[in-house]
This record gives C-alpha cells, sequence and structure tokens, in this order.
C-alpha cells in the first residue's frame, strides 16, 4: 500500500471488482486489542468513532441530513490509513453519497497515529454518523426537537426518535408524551443523562448508544416497562447498577463499551433478560454470574478476548444463540 500517496477509500461493494481480498488484508492490519497489543491500543482506537464523527459527521448534522455507516479503517506503521471501507446502510441520493465520500477522503488523509508500531485494523458495526432524514412527520412518529415542541397532540406520539442531532442534553420535551413507547437518543454527545422512566410509564425501547457517557453519568429513574436497552458504542467499565433497577428488561446492548471491571454482581436483578449484548467489549473473562441470566436467549461474545467460557454457562437451559468468533477461546 505504501506505493499510494494517499488513502484509498473505497466502498465495500467494490472491494471485488478493484481485486482487494478482504481476508488477507485482515491478516496484515490485526486488529487493536487483540492478542499481542498492549491496551494503549483499546483506549486510542476507541477516540477514533469520536473523531470520525468530529471531522466526518458534523456537515451531516449542519445540513440536516445523514445515515447509517458501516466503515473498516486500516492503519499503517507509520500511523497513517492505508484503506478505508465503507458501506453506506440507507437510501442516499447519489449527489450526498460524493459529498461523503469526500469528506471520508479528507478525514483518511488528515488521519495520523502516534502508536506508530503495528499495522492494525479497526472496524465498527453500524457506528460513526448515525444520522437520518430529517423530515416533517405524520402520525404518531416525531424526529426533532422542534417537532416535539410544536405538537399539540402529545399524546398521540409513540415513537420520538432524536438521534443524531449532536444534541448536549437531553431534551425536557420527552416528558411531554405520556404515552411514549420507544425513545431514540442515540449518537449525539449528552456526556451525563438523567432520565426519569416513571414519567415515561409506557416506554418499552430506550436508544441512548454512542454518546461518551462513562461510570456514574447515567441516572434512570425506572419504570415498570422498558423492555430494551441499547447503550452500545459508550465507554462503561460495568454494567451500570441503574439499569440493573429496571428488573422488566428483557434486551440488553453494550457492545463497544470497555467493560473491564464486570464481576458475579454485575448480573443482579436482570434475570428476565432474553438477549444480551457484549460484542467488542475487551473482555478477557465472562463472570460465571451470568448463570444467573436464566431465559437468556441470545449472547453476543464477537471480537473480545477470551480463552475461555465459565462453566456455569451450561445451566443456561434457553440459550439458542451463542456469538463467541474473533476470541481467543482454545
Amino acid at each position: 500500500m505504501s506505493a499510494f500517496a494517499q488513502a484509498r477509500v473505497i466502498p465495500f461493494s467494490d472491494t471485488t471488482k478493484l481485486g482487494i481480498e478482504l481476508d488477507k488484508l485482515e491478516k496484515q492490519y490485526r486488529e487493536p486489542g487483540r492478542k499481542g497489543f498492549a491496551k494503549a491500543f483499546e483506549a486510542r482506537y476507541r477516540k477514533d468513532e469520536e473523531n470520525f464523527r468530529q471531522k466526518v459527521g458534523r456537515y451531516f448534522v449542519r445540513n440536516k441530513a445523514g445515515f447509517y455507516v458501516l466503515y473498516q479503517q486500516c492503519v499503517n506503521k507509520n500511523g497513517k490509513i492505508d484503506y478505508l471501507f465503507y458501506q453506506i446502510e440507507s437510501p442516499i441520493s447519489d449527489s450526498l453519497h460524493a459529498i461523503f465520500k469526500e469528506k471520508l477522503q479528507e478525514y483518511a488523509n488528515s488521519y495520523a497515529d502516534t502508536l506508530k508500531t503495528a499495522s492494525v485494523s479497526l472496524s465498527y458495526n453500524r457506528l460513526g454518523i448515525i444520522l437520518k432524514e430529517r423530515k416533517p412527520t405524520k402520525g404518531h412518529t416525531l424526529v426533532t426537537v422542534e417537532e416535539a415542541q410544536a405538537t399539540t397532540q402529545p399524546d398521540t406520539v409513540k415513537i420520538l426518535k432524536l438521534g443524531g442531532l449532536a444534541l448536549e442534553e437531553v431534551p425536557a420535551e420527552i416528558y411531554r408524551f405520556a404515552n411514549l413507547e420507544e425513545l431514540f437518543l442515540e449518537g449525539n454527545e449528552i456526556k451525563t443523562m438523567n432520565i426519569d422512566l416513571a414519567r415515561l410509564p409506557k416506554l418499552k425501547m430506550l436508544y441512548l448508544g454512542n454518546n461518551g457517557l462513562t461510570d456514574g453519568s447515567l441516572s434512570l429513574i425506572p419504570n415498570k416497562t422498558l423492555q430494551i436497552l441499547n447503550l452500545q458504542g459508550n465507554a462503561f467499565t460495568d454494567i451500570p447498577a441503574v439499569v440493573r433497577a429496571n428488573k422488566n428488561l428483557k434486551s440488553l446492548w453494550l457492545g463497544g463499551n470497555p467493560l473491564t471491571n464486570m464481576r458475579n454482581g454485575s448480573f443482579k436483578k436482570l434475570r428476565k433478560l432474553e438477549d444480551i449484548n457484549f460484542y467488542k467489549c475487551g473482555l478477557k473473562k465472562l463472570p460465571k454470574g451470568i448463570a444467573k441470566l436464566k431465559k437468556l436467549e441470545v449472547i453476543d461474545l464477537y471480537y473480545n478476548n477470551l480463552t475461555e467460557l465459565p462453566k456455569s454457562m451450561g445451566r443456561l437451559k434457553k440459550l439458542q444463540q451463542l456469538a463467541v468468533s474473533f476470541n481467543e477461546l482454545k
């Protein structure tokens, strides 16, 4: 790749016709945080997603447009990006795609990594720009704070999609909607969250991913209806205690958090969980206390550093799907 003067920005869909073999690249550019890499890589590369959003995503926030994107960057030993692959997962116009690719190229060319000791590959699962088209809506879904402020029929609103709006605090307007069932606040810049779910007595789904939340920065007064909680892509080191207070949770997604402080007690009071996601959490050991989750049907442990699984998992009689690829299991 050193023959190229600048980073190559390529859609995943074009790799075959360009003769690029991703499986070979994965061997050349090893993943940070896995065997053979210092912990410094994990912290450094967790910052990349925020840098990506700041340098690439800001344009789309300002212009009230955006999309979901999966991307992967391959960084050489000199700390520069050789390849940046991407896949846009939402409908997008040709003109917006062209602008996006231009912004990607600018980001890739200006990238500089101070950890110049190995060639590495970093991939994200539907992270990066988490924005959606902001069009006026009708019916029970609202997609902007302005709509939430203006509606004269708050009792009809069931879904509030406020993701990717560069919000720095939880809008007070969410409490206007007593019948709200789904609340999306993912992909913002809300570093501290205090949400009174008791004032949202019908809320079933809550999405708080990719906000930079840390231990102690999340406060949730529980309700009796919350079933799905998405905290992916934050900076928690353990399952927050406030999460465990929501005893009716069925799905908990924590992928992309550095869960280095999990212990047996982390799973207390989550006995109704059916689905738990620990994708790319830097786990070296899974606490045996996970066996307390008797109703678990799905466990996602992709891309961790596990060398073994606790024997206690044999007691999970309802388990149907166990995803453990890309670990160090013996």
